[in-house]
């Protein structure tokens, strides 16, 4: 049976805006984002689907862009799917960043057990991320099966981060791209899974 899971990048911020260091920090839209939002719901990017079950990472950022595309429509709230913490690097430049080993040795380390002072290696990152997106599948596929007799199609939509996504991504197609943030998308953009028999086979970009 076919359903779909849609993820999408929440509105501009203020850290998309600046260009800076974010993550943890849980800042709102600015009214750009807002406005992008709106403007791309008009243009009817978003999927509409009749059976869905909405999600969020419970950061306002997200909250925000749910509503503003969707409405106040009742939503799960699923913790692991936050963006990463990047500690003492939040709310940064990389101009305030350059001269600090410290930074350079988050950046370069390929294991990637590296943390930058009070926030997540990018290991324990996709870790919670893939742990996260293992829970929305569970919850998804539990209404696969109570429309599967109605012979209906399930949706989710969850309203996220870039970062998880990328590593979402990445885990799902691994030998896609050479690194995971090809998969980057913009803010208000995403991507709709598409699945089938159990599966995800497919994906298309928004």
């Amino acid at each position: 049976m076919r359903s779909e899971i849609c993820l999408i990048r929440h509105g501009i911020t203020e850290g998309n805006y600046r260009k800076l260091y974010y993550g943890g920090v849980d800042i709102p839209l600015i009214e750009e984002g807002y406005k992008q939002l709106k403007a791309q719901r008009a243009e009817g990017i978003y999927p509409a689907y009749e059976n869905v079950q909405y999600y969020t990472s419970g950061m306002i950022r997200t909250e925000q862009t749910l509503e503003t595309i969707f409405g106040e429509v009742p939503h799960v709230v699923i913790d692991d799917l936050r963006e990463i913490n990047f500690g003492a690097f939040e709310m940064k430049h990389f101009d305030e960043l350059k001269e600090m080993p410290e930074y350079w040795a988050f950046v370069k380390d390929e294991t990637g057990q590296t943390a930058p002072e009070g926030g997540e290696s990018m290991a324990s990152f996709k870790q919670r991320i893939l742990s996260g997106f293992e829970d929305l599948k569970v919850r998804h596929f539990q209404q696969v099966l109570k429309l599967r007799n109605q012979e209906k199609m399930a949706a989710s939509v969850a309203v996220i981060h870039g970062g998880p996504i990328c590593t979402i991504m990445d885990s799902i197609w691994p030998d896609r791209f050479e690194n995971f943030y090809y998969w980057t998308i913009e803010p208000g953009h995403g991507y709709r899974l598409l699945l089938e028999d159990g599966g995800i086979k497919d994906y298309e970009a928004f």
